[in-house]
């Protein structure tokens, strides 16, 4: 691994948590760049991406479609937390292919009761 991967990685292990990982014993990789299904390390090593960056990434690592509506959504609203309402969250829930009826009657049905306390 050259000097800066080395690096990179050990600033890692200082300040970062890793998922599913004995924090002690992690031994991550320094990716530097992606593309549809591999990813490079910093070595230039190239690997093919099976777990799709922990499964988050189905589309392939910078996807056209991806980068443009990240940048679009970038320029509009960085961030909102889940219970503002936001116009391009509702657009894409009423978009999807399956109905999220379903679901939002589960989790009404699945939350805890509130009971007062004495």
């Amino acid at each position: 691994m050259n000097s800066h991967s080395q690096k990179v990685v050990q600033e890692n292990r200082d300040y970062t948590m890793f998922s599913w990982s004995v924090q002690a014993t992690a031994n991550p990789m320094h990716m530097t760049r992606a593309q549809g299904v591999w990813f490079w390390d910093g070595d230039d090593n190239r690997w093919l991406d099976f777990s799709s960056q922990l499964i988050n990434l189905n589309v392939g690592h910078q996807h056209p479609k991806m980068l443009e509506a990240i940048k679009k959504q970038v320029d509009e609203l960085c961030f909102a937390g889940p219970g503002s309402p936001r116009s391009r969250a509702a657009c894409s829930a009423k978009n999807s292919p399956a109905s999220l009826d379903w679901l939002r009657h589960f989790l009404r049905w699945a939350a805890p009761k509130r009971t007062k306390t004495p």
